[in-house]
């Protein structure tokens, strides 16, 4: 309930964007600055916070190869991981393929449609994550209640478990391939696991993305409705919808996969190299401040230039 009430004073005007993006970034901030700077001692000697412990270790003689790689914990191969994917993701973000286009009514006024590199952003990751979240959650339950021995070779299927001390452990079924091997060397004691989880991933994200272009909006009849009422048309073709909907649809469609297998991908290679506050979590926050800092380049544009506040439909 806090939160949703925080999340309408961000929306009714108290703030800037979507409060409840406001606290997916702030969380996976949270767990990068904890895996940064953590005060908390390892059992290998060292501090959780890999700065602090790196420095720890430039006091003992300046031999980094203790922490180098320390599987769940903080280690510098997840930071190395986190600095790459964040400018790699900053990168794609800004790039746009630009489709010319024209006035159709004012003779030499064109300009460039531009279009997303990452068309889809990170929704087919989300969505793909919550499904395996929901089988694993669901096979669990079915396994607790009916196949609590892994004896039936039915349920198997679904997933086989060991109770331990810290909770549940997939050993097998569909459970065990649509969770994260966690680290690169889990994933390399069992190397058909991650290239089913990864085969799973990258199936799901480009399903879901084709599904987000076709119900979010972003479609090429969708966009090219926007651009005929907008009386715009493509230089050298006919201003109809769906001659400009073939035109832009020829971008949009090779987008839409390329950049839902990029982010799966990013979220495969997060979970393998242990990049700070996970895969999906970095894709969400460096998505999420994205989205800020064009929010408040705009903001900053309206209130320089009042006349673009009525240009964009902000007034």
């Amino acid at each position: 309930m806090l939160i949703v009430f925080m999340d309408e004073l961000v929306q009714k005007g108290w703030g800037l964007g979507s409060g409840v993006s406001l606290f997916i970034a702030a969380g996976v901030a949270e767990t990068i600055f904890t895996n940064l700077f953590s005060f908390i001692m390892l059992p290998d000697g060292y501090y959780q916070g890999i700065i602090l412990a790196m420095i720890q270790a430039a006091m003992k003689g300046g031999s980094f190869h203790e922490i180098t790689y320390r599987g769940q914990f903080p280690d510098i191969i997840g930071l190395i991981g986190t600095i790459s994917i964040f400018l790699l993701i900053i990168y794609l973000e800004a790039l746009r393929i630009e489709v010319p286009i024209q006035h159709a009514r004012v003779s030499g006024y064109t300009a460039r449609y531009p279009i997303k590199f990452l068309y889809v952003s990170n929704i087919p990751v989300i969505f793909a994550s919550v499904i395996f979240t929901n089988i694993y959650f669901f096979s669990t339950m079915i396994w607790s209640r009916f196949n609590p021995t892994n004896t039936n070779p039915f349920l198997n299927a679904i997933g086989t478990f060991n109770a331990t001390e810290s909770g549940l452990i997939p050993m097998g079924g569909l459970a065990y391939y649509v969770i994260s091997p966690g680290s690169l060397g889990t994933a390399m004691n069992d190397p058909s696991r991650i290239l089913i989880y990864s085969a799973l991933m990258l199936l799901f994200c480009v399903l879901f993305a084709k599904f987000w272009v076709e119900v979010g909006g972003l479609s090429p009849s969708h966009i090219a409705d926007q651009l005929i009422k907008a009386g715009m048309q493509i230089p050298g073709f006919r201003r109809a919808p769906t001659i400009v909907a073939r035109l832009i649809g020829k971008y949009i469609r090779i987008l839409t996969i390329v950049s839902a297998m990029i982010v799966a991908f990013m979220a495969i290679f997060g979970e393998l190299f242990n990049v700070y506050g996970g895969g999906i979590g970095i894709l969400l926050m460096t998505g999420i401040l994205y989205q800020y800092y064009e929010l408040l380049v705009r903001e900053r544009l309206t209130e320089t230039y009042p006349f673009l506040g009525r240009v964009l439909g902000e007034e």
